[in-house]
């Protein structure tokens, strides 16, 4: 969406009125033939003896811009050549004066004459000197802006505070093609303007570009974020009182979602947002669940991110010990070193790997718009064997980072923590964006009454089928992804899936297996070594959602064995 400029303009209208000349004796006629020798100056459409001119003249005319606004009277002087020139031939070719002048507010602006040739002509009906531009007779010549400084004020477009006003040099200056445009300079770029926290700056953002940007589509002209925001003018809008109003646009905030789970349910929840071109400051520390009664589980480590400006990337996410390791088991300087402690904020430092400038993390355009989710599972230590087992596995929990749950503080920057009990509810639904698939066999399909899960009896989606998920909920160590109003599905019963396309090519073995939709081998038939096949879908099968690539109706080959192109 282009930024809109409004003109704050009023149009000065300028006129005159020529001096009458009365009939009058010969002596009078004579005594004012004389002035105007001396003078050496005359007005343009003013009654005169030709013969009577002296051999230099200057000649005061008033001058107009596109805009019908008196701009000021040039003087065109007129050496000896061209006034013998125009008293044998009656006219005499001439070449206008460019002007510069000042607007209201004390900018620069710069015109040029509009015609492309011009003469003085002395009038014998008139007795007068008149202007002839491109073979009309005119009282007074029109001027075209060619340079100029603009008065711009950067103003929020939500809130319309103004945030800096800018005096910017050469912005009326016509490009190469004569286009009346010239570029926005963003705050950025400003020496002593202030960065706009909160808000984009001044550039072309072109949203309906993004929301319709595949990365992975090489069909697909790529968007540019940066290019500079451009301004279209009209000549006849701009007089001295011009000033021009940039709104700049407010962006999505950063929105970084800390989640601690005991035993599969919440303990501590925590909401932070940071605001472009601003910082996240140094958190206080949540109280963690007691080391002495419950473990931390490294396995089931889950982060997970979208995009609200991209939202067709889907969700990402990643499980594991070793995210678990990048984002907290290394040293990030003054946050921590990952030690229950300092979790939370070596936790926001590990995702956004920006470097840390007085205990703040900046926010800069490539968070903008993102909300990252971070969860950990605690177990308690007096869990039976059966629980610890599952516990170790790479199963990944909620994948959602946009939690529809309201923060509990006024301020909305961060919810208070929730200290778990033997006595908390199931989780509630959150937030999901993304596609899951059915295998082989129909899929039952549950309603949530109640706080459970009910599974309904007329109703099963059809094998190999395809949904659109927007909610995922935990109902007693379960997951389940919505697919319709409702209508929920366990995540065993599908997969989770992305909608892309590309080249896969298979590596040096002799035979690359395949799998279908539910981790089964494909027994009658594999891929030839160093072959490119195309994919459709990046599929995430059996409990570790191992990352798998679409190449045939119901088959898959595993991203492992496969080089991308």
């Amino acid at each position: 969406m282009k930024a809109k400029v409004l003109l704050l303009s009023s149009l000065i209208l300028g006129g005159f009125s020529a001096p009458l000349v009365q009939p009058t004796t010969a002596l009078a006629v004579e005594t004012n033939q004389s002035s105007k020798i001396d003078s050496q100056e005359i007005k343009l459409n003013e009654k005169v003896d030709l013969n009577s001119l002296p051999q230099t003249l200057n000649l005061s005319i008033e001058a107009y811009s596109s805009a019908n606004e008196l701009l000021e009277n040039v003087t065109l002087t007129l050496d000896a050549s061209e006034m013998s020139k125009l008293k044998n031939d009656h006219k005499v070719s001439v070449t206008l004066p460019d002007i510069k002048t000042k607007s209201n507010w004390g900018g620069n602006l710069e015109y040029a004459p509009k015609a492309e040739s011009s003469e003085i002509v002395y009038d014998e009906a008139s007795q007068s000197l008149v202007l002839i531009s491109d073979n009309q007779k005119i009282t007074h010549p029109i001027y075209k802006l060619i340079d100029g400084t603009a008065k711009i004020h950067y103003v929020t477009e939500d809130t319309k505070k103004e945030l800096f006003v800018h005096e910017q040099e050469h912005a009326f200056k016509p490009d190469a093609e004569g286009k009346n445009e010239f570029v926005i300079t963003p705050l950025e770029e400003i020496y002593e303007a202030p960065y706009p926290i909160g808000y984009f700056d001044a550039y072309e953002l072109d949203f309906e570009g993004l929301a319709h940007y595949i990365p992975l589509n090489d069909n697909t002209t790529e968007v540019d974020l940066d290019e500079p925001l451009i301004q279209k003018y009209n000549e006849t809008d701009i007089n001295k009182n011009s000033e021009f109003t940039i709104y700049l646009k407010k962006a999505k905030p950063y929105t970084i979602n800390f989640k601690v789970y005991l035993d599969n349910k919440e303990y501590v929840s925590r909401t932070i947002k940071g605001e472009l071109n601003g910082t996240i400051p140094f958190q206080e520390e949540p109280k963690l669940p007691d080391p002495t009664v419950a473990t931390l589980n490294k396995y089931k480590t889950a982060y997970s991110s979208t995009s609200e400006y991209l939202p067709q990337l889907g969700t990402g996410i990643q499980t594991g010990a070793a995210l678990f390791y990048r984002i907290f088991e290394r040293n990030f300087d003054n946050i921590g070193d990952g030690s229950t402690k300092n979790m939370l904020n070596t936790g926001i430092y590990g995702i956004t790997g920006e470097e840390l400038e007085e205990n703040e993390v900046p926010v800069s355009s490539m968070y903008t718009g993102r909300t990252s989710t971070i969860e950990l599972y605690y177990e308690s230590i007096n869990q039976n064997d059966t629980n610890n087992n599952d516990s170790n596995s790479n199963e990944k929990p909620n994948p959602d980072e946009n939690s529809n749950q309201k923060p509990d503080t006024d301020n909305g920057n961060q919810s208070a923590d929730k200290p778990g009990n033997s006595n908390l509810p199931n989780n509630k639904p959150t937030k999901f964006n993304g596609y899951v698939g059915t295998m082989k066999n129909t899929v039952s399909v549950y309603s949530l009454k109640d706080g459970q899960m009910t599974v309904e009896k007329n109703k099963k989606l059809a094998k190999h089928s395809d949904w659109r998920s927007d909610r995922i909920i935990i109902i007693d160590g379960e997951k389940y992804y919505r697919v319709a109003t409702e209508e929920w599905v366990k995540a065993d019963d599908i997969y989770r899936y992305e909608p892309t396309n590309g080249i896969v090519e298979t590596m040096n073995s002799e035979i690359t297996h395949l799998v279908n939709s539910d981790m089964k081998q494909v027994t009658n038939r594999g891929l030839a070594a160093n072959t490119a096949w195309k994919y459709d879908r990046i599929a995430y099968l059996g409990a570790n959602e191992t990352k798998h690539f679409r190449v045939a109706s119901h088959e898959f080959v595993s991203a492992s064995d496969v080089s991308v192109k």
